[in-house]
């Protein structure tokens, strides 16, 4: 039972007290607990045809030309999300797939031999 409100909590429920806010997910949440913000994908998708690009620097503002064919900016912050579109663009992010910490990292840069 919620201390604030009288809510019946089950076992698996959202455990904290409401303090009179609801029992929702606050705006501390910002996405997969997994990708560092540093780590989001930024994409650009056609709302129209649902086309997806991948621009070269994820900082910037959609191209005037690009906006005008419709594509607007969308940052992926969750692996469902960036799954979804590594199979939509047959490509892979490189960032969440490659263990900077490895000896196979040692390897691809000729930092040691094969």
């Amino acid at each position: 039972m919620c201390p604030d409100c009288g809510k019946h909590f089950d076992i698996g429920d959202w455990p904290f007290a409401c303090a009179g806010l609801g029992h929702e997910l606050g705006s501390f949440w910002l996405g997969d607990s997994q990708i560092h913000s540093s780590e989001k994908v930024v994409v650009l998708e056609n709302k129209f045809t649902g086309d997806v690009k991948i621009p070269g620097r994820g900082d910037r503002p959609v191209h005037p030309k690009l906006a005008a064919e419709g594509y607007v900016r969308k940052v992926i912050d969750t692996h469902a999300g960036v799954r979804e579109v590594e199979r939509k663009t047959k490509t892979m992010h490189e960032a969440g797939n490659y263990n900077s910490n490895s000896s196979q990292e040692l390897k691809d840069t000729g930092a040691i031999g094969r």
